[in-house]
């Protein structure tokens, strides 16, 4: 009884020992972790306070996705503040970084709106678009919509502008971008 216990000891162990050797053989014919490599489209950038970049990222010996640290997950930099920063994209092991410098140029972005002056006949309305614009480049922001009177004309937050009663007023139209508050205006005349 003794030699049939040592004996299916024996096999447990050689069975445990070949699939350890077999399990290290394997982790041993993957060079994926060693081999890896990420790659930026950039390895420094200098933006101005209001400014966005997109890098991009290309991960070389692997497949998926990077993990970006101090940015967005799809690799767009964001400016937030004066200063340094490093963008980092994490692929396994492997990691690549950008050096990104932020100055601010004193320059403000301006609102641009589809409608500058409307009139709009009692009953109806008008959709009015927004986009916040810095050196020429349509840049994030969050708006906002606000009517100086709505008895003459309501607003709602999606720029769509309702005509209620005769008179003329101003629709206020506010566009946050990083702290920093820019306004437009559309003037609108609901006739008699």
């Amino acid at each position: 009884m003794k030699r049939a216990n040592i004996k299916k000891a024996a096999s447990f162990f050689f069975v445990i020992a070949c699939a350890v050797v077999f399990s290290a053989g394997l982790c041993g014919c993957s060079n994926e972790g060693s081999n890896i490599q990420v790659f930026l489209s950039e390895s420094e950038i200098v933006l101005d306070f209001f400014e966005e970049h997109l890098l991009t990222a290309a991960v070389e010996g692997g497949e998926g996705g990077v993990v970006w640290e101090s940015s967005e997950e799809n690799g767009m930099v964001s400016a937030r503040g004066v200063g340094r920063a490093v963008i980092r994209a994490t692929f396994a092991n492997a990691q690549a970084e950008c050096a990104v410098e932020v100055r601010d140029s004193g320059e403000i972005p301006s609102v641009r709106l589809s409608e500058n002056t409307l009139e709009i006949e009692t009953g109806r309305a008008i959709t009015v678009t927004a986009e916040a614009v810095y050196k020429k480049n349509v840049i994030a922001a969050e708006f906002s919509f606000q009517s100086n009177d709505e008895t003459v004309a309501a607003v709602t937050q999606d720029g769509r502008v309702s005509a209620v009663g005769a008179g003329m007023t101003q629709i206020i139209v506010r566009a946050a971008i990083n702290g920093v508050t820019v306004y437009g205006e559309v003037s609108v005349t609901v006739p008699r």
